[in-house]
């Protein structure tokens, strides 16, 4: 793999240095300065297993994603080269290296433009009250969130600093792992001054697309090159332009092969096959990509297809919502009923808004689609990257709500 190489490049600890005596952009310059040039790693087959990372989980249980070197790091020059990431890069990261975003998008990458790192302890509750301190001393101006991260801070962060240095200095906002909101895209680029770029991507795939030239809002941008993407209908015929369906992908950066838990190797599978990410979405006539929803959370109301996504996104849009995650249950006569499991901000109650909330689906969603019971909860149950954990959500459910036959 020598068209790959591996660069060595100035990594550091945010807590490490926060008594320096000398501040910390001094100390990182001078410890970049040690270096007279960059050093490649010696050359390895392309073949040889490089990571084992595990899926989420959300659905299923967590699946050993085995990558060789030429894919992860093929894959990060790929990205960088397509949105001119390089030299003048400064990641702060607070992704759980625990998941391939916290590897490939946050460490790899980087690597591989030869930027640099600031890390930090990985986000929790608490990262928004502080969280611009080490940003600013440490000059950062490159990131990667997933949308919990992004609530966080519109929600807590009350640091006037923050939004006068997001302007002046982040270059890019890199957004993935879970769906993006309108509500909260435009909540967080309204406080901060500064557009988020919506990524798409798999463990299985890695970095597949993102949006960063003002393409449609709801779009996670045009597919790199070199990646096919294709959406396909239930009988397997290729669909129409705008027309949804399941998206499947062909792509050089697939992985080896899922661990086999009884040998710990690889499945091998082939990289020229198509995938199927189990993800719904479309392309429209200019190629740009959209996911609606996962296979798996579609809910079938009657034999029609109902996105949770779509109506995540309009509940989102009332005031009274803090957070939603629209499930499917049981129903007798339909198959499955529209459930919405919702956290209402500190001022409203379920007994005076229910019935606003339901008018407000009522003028904005078909009769199908239209939530027929708001269950509140306390808080959504979310992974380390801050996807909701639907399925753990609906057992739940489950077993406090009864069946509705009419």
């Amino acid at each position: 793999m020598s068209d790959l190489p591996i660069k060595m490049i100035p990594l550091f600890v945010a807590k490490e240095m926060e008594h320096a005596e000398t501040s910390s952009y001094e100390r990182i310059e001078a410890y970049s300065a040690d270096f007279e040039e960059w050093k490649d790693v010696k050359e390895s087959p392309k073949t040889d297993l490089f990571s084992i990372t595990y899926t989420s989980g959300t659905t299923n249980r967590p699946k050993g994603v085995a990558h060789r070197s030429e894919t992860i790091f093929g894959n990060a020059r790929h990205f960088n080269h397509t949105f001119g990431l390089e030299s003048k890069h400064r990641y702060f990261h607070v992704m759980p290296m625990s998941y391939m975003a916290g590897m490939l998008n946050t460490l790899f990458c980087p690597y591989m433009c030869g930027g640099s790192i600031v890390i930090q302890d990985a986000f929790s509750a608490a990262s928004p009250l502080t969280f611009w301190q080490p940003v600013i001393q440490h000059q950062a101006n490159t990131f990667w969130f997933s949308p919990s991260m992004l609530a966080s801070l519109v929600k807590l962060d009350r640091d006037p600093q923050g939004a006068s240095y997001a302007q002046e200095h982040i270059q890019t906002i890199f957004v993935g792992t879970a769906p993006l909101s309108l509500t909260l895209r435009h909540a967080f680029e309204e406080k901060y001054r500064i557009q988020l770029s919506e990524s798409y991507g798999l463990s299985e795939l890695l970095i597949i697309s993102a949006n960063i030239n003002k393409l449609p809002e709801k779009s996670v941008g045009k597919v790199l090159s070199g990646i096919e993407v294709r959406i396909v209908d239930e009988e397997g015929s290729i669909c129409s332009r705008g027309t949804e369906g399941e998206i499947q992908i062909c792509t050089p950066y697939r992985m080896q092969g899922y661990i086999d838990p009884k040998d710990s190797t690889p499945d091998l599978c082939a990289a020229d096959d198509w995938y199927l990410t189990g993800d719904v979405g479309k392309l429209d006539s200019d190629d740009n990509l959209f996911i609606v929803s996962r296979k798996k959370d579609l809910i079938i109301r009657g034999g029609i297809n109902v996105s949770p996504q779509a109506v995540e996104e309009i509940l989102l849009q009332h005031d009274a919502i803090d957070q939603v995650a629209v499930i499917g249950l049981p129903h007798d006569f339909l198959g499955e009923e529209v459930v919405a499991a919702i956290k209402l901000k500190s001022k409203y109650h379920l007994a005076e808004t229910e019935n606003i909330l339901k008018q407000w689906c009522k003028e904005r969603l078909n009769a199908t689609s239209r939530p027929t019971k708001y269950v509140v909860v306390d808080g959504l149950p979310r992974n380390l990257n801050g996807k909701v954990e639907k399925d753990k959500l609906r057992a739940s459910l489950v077993l406090t709500a009864p069946q509705q036959t009419q």
